[in-house]
C-alpha cells in the first residue's frame, strides 16, 4: 500500500549498524531515528555501492534509466542485480513516514535522558482522530474464498487509488490505514449478508473556503482499474463489487465499532499525553495506525468544527463505466490541512559514508559523521 516491507526496514537497521558498528541496542533504536528522520531523500539508502557485473540484467540506476529518477524513497538491495524495494513509496506515505522518524526520534530522545520509558515508543497512535474527512472503500463478494482473492487484489492496487487523490490539486495527503476491516453491520431483516470488508483513507486538502471536491473520477479511475485487472486474470464474478464513500469523522460510527474509535490511548511515563501534532497537520506515527488498541476518546464538540455536511455521499460502481453518483467533498474551512512539501527527485547516487547532520537547540550543525566508522 505505499509502505515499506520487512526487507526495506531490514536494510534501514542493517545501514544504522553499518554507521554505528559498537553501539549498544538502545543507542541502535536511537540512531535509526536520528539517522532516518534527517535523511535526504530521494538520495538511496545504500549498503555498498552498486557493481554492474555485466550479466544482462536491469539494475537501478538513476543514471540510465529514466523510471528510476521518479523513486521518492529508494532503499536499494545490496546484491547484484541491485533492486529499488521501496518503487511503491508516494509522496503521502513518504511524509507519514517522515513523521512517524521525527516522532520516533523526540521519544528517544526523552527516554535516553529518562523523561520517558520504553512503553510510550510503542503506544498505538489513532488513525481516526488525525483526519476530518475519509474514503471508505468497500469490497464485497458471494462468499470466503471469493473475497480472500477480491481483497487480494484490491490491497495490491490501493496505492494507485492514493497516487489518484494525490495528483488531485485541492488534496495535500492522502493517507490509507493498511489494516482491512470487516463490513458495516448488515440492516435488520437482512438474511444473506456478502462478506465485505473496509478500508480507509484519511484525507487532507487545502485550506480554502466555501471548496468543494470532485473525487469522482479519482475514484473511478481506481474502480475502473480493479475491474479491468480482474477481468484479465479471469477472476471476476458476478458478485464482486467496490464500492467507495466519502465519509465524516463523526460518520465513522455507522461503519466501525466504539471499542475501535473510542477506546482511550493508554499514556506511559511523564511525557505530555496530548497526541503529537505536527505543523502540517498530522499526527506522528502514521505506521501501523490501524491497531485498535490504545485509542483516545474524542468528543462530539472536537469531531466537526463547523458542521458542514458533504454534498453528497453516493457509491460509485466497479466498472466505473456511465456512472451517475458522484463524490464532492465540501470542506471549506474544515479541511484539516497545512502545508506539505513534496521534494523534487534527486538523481545523485549517496556515498557509503554520507549521513545527515543534526542542528542542536543552539543552532550549530553537528556532524553525525563524525561519529560514524565506515564499513
Amino acid at each position: 500500500m505505499g509502505y515499506l516491507g520487512g526487507v526495506s526496514w531490514a536494510m534501514l537497521v542493517a545501514r544504522t549498524c553499518q554507521l554505528y558498528p559498537n553501539a549498544v541496542a538502545a543507542t541502535l533504536v536511537h540512531k535509526f531515528f536520528l539517522v532516518f528522520s534527517q535523511w535526504k531523500w530521494p538520495q538511496p539508502v545504500l549498503l555498498k555501492q552498486p557493481v554492474n557485473v555485466n550479466l544482462g540484467f536491469a539494475v537501478w540506476d538513476p543514471r540510465i534509466t529514466v523510471s528510476d529518477r521518479y523513486h521518492l524513497m529508494p532503499i536499494i538491495t545490496p546484491v547484484y542485480p541491485q533492486q529499488n524495494s521501496t518503487f511503491n513509496v508516494s509522496a503521502s506515505t513518504r511524509t507519514i513516514m517522515q513523521e512517524a522518524f521525527n516522532e520516533g526520534l523526540s521519544i528517544t530522545d526523552d527516554i535516553l535522558i529518562g523523561r520517558s520509558s520504553w512503553d510510550k515508543l510503542f503506544e498505538a497512535p489513532n488513525f481516526f482522530l488525525k483526519y476530518k474527512h475519509f474514503i471508505v472503500l468497500m469490497a464485497s463478494s458471494g462468499n470466503g474464498e471469493e473475497q480472500l482473492e477480491w481483497c487480494g487484489l484490491i490491497e495490491s492496487k490501493v496505492r494507485h487509488l492514493v497516487g489518484n487523490l494525490e495528483r488531485n490539486q485541492h488534496i495535500l495527503l492522502a493517507h490509507v490505514n493498511p489494516e482491512c476491516y470487516p463490513g458495516p453491520p448488515t440492516p435488520p431483516g437482512d438474511n444473506t449478508p456478502l462478506p465485505t470488508s473496509m478500508w480507509f483513507i484519511g484525507l487532507v486538502f487545502k485550506k480554502s473556503e466555501n471548496l468543494n471536491v470532485d473525487l469522482t473520477y479519482d475514484i473511478q479511475s481506481f474502480t475502473t482499474s480493479v475491474h479491468r485487472q480482474a477481468t484479465v486474470i479471469k477472476m471476476i464474478r458476478d458478485s464482486m463489487k467496490i464500492e467507495a464513500r466519502h465519509v465524516r469523522r463523526k460518520q465513522l460510527c455507522a461503519y466501525l465499532p466504539a471499542h475501535i474509535l473510542k477506546r482511550d490511548k493508554k499514556i506511559v511515563g511523564t511525557r505530555n499525553s496530548a497526541s503529537p501534532i505536527h505543523k502540517n497537520g498530522v499526527s506522528a506515527g502514521g505506521i501501523g495506525a490501524g491497531d485498535p488498541s490504545g485509542k483516545k476518546r474524542h468528543s462530539d464538540s472536537s469531531v466537526d468544527l463547523l458542521n458542514k455536511k458533504p454534498k453528497l455521499h453516493e457509491v460509485t460502481d466497479m466498472g466505473g463505466e456511465n456512472v451517475n453518483s458522484r463524490i464532492v467533498v465540501a470542506c471549506g474551512d474544515d479541511s484539516n490541512s497545512s502545508s506539505f512539501s513534496s521534494d523534487e527527485p534527486n538523481n545523485k547516487l549517496q556515498e557509503i559514508g554520507d549521513i545527515p547532520n543534526r542542528t542542536n537547540e543552539d543552532g550549530d550543525s553537528n556532524s553525525v559523521q563524525e561519529e560514524v566508522i565506515c564499513i
